[in-house]
């Protein structure tokens, strides 16, 4: 079906189609779609060793998803330190200035 797969004009008809999801715990990430020419290509075998591969993928997709997620937080941590940082450091200075006007009041 040409809505869901672009397929060249020479390209052969898929005859066996294997689709697997790519889930990390309840939560489908992606799907594998494997296709060949000949009807009942797929065995019992293909399907387990690609089942394995798939699990394999859907880890290291879900790792990267998280790598992704805690540099944003990071970048987002170090923003809000460094606003902090700033305003710590005026508060300081107007501390300072204070102490210094009191003083000299003295």
């Amino acid at each position: 079906d040409d809505r869901f797969v672009d397929l060249p004009q020479d390209s052969e008809p898929v005859g066996s189609m294997l689709c697997l999801p790519l889930m990390v715990d309840t939560q489908i990430l992606g799907v594998v779609n494997m296709s060949h020419p000949n009807p009942h290509a797929f065995s019992a075998e293909d399907q387990r060793l690609m089942t394995i591969i798939a699990d394999q993928v859907a880890i290291a997709l879900n790792s990267v998803r998280i790598f992704e997620g805690t540099q944003q937080l990071n970048t987002s941590l170090e923003v809000k330190i460094a606003d902090a940082t700033r305003e710590l450091q005026r508060v300081n200075l107007e501390l300072k200035e204070d102490i210094a006007r009191r003083k000299q009041t003295e």
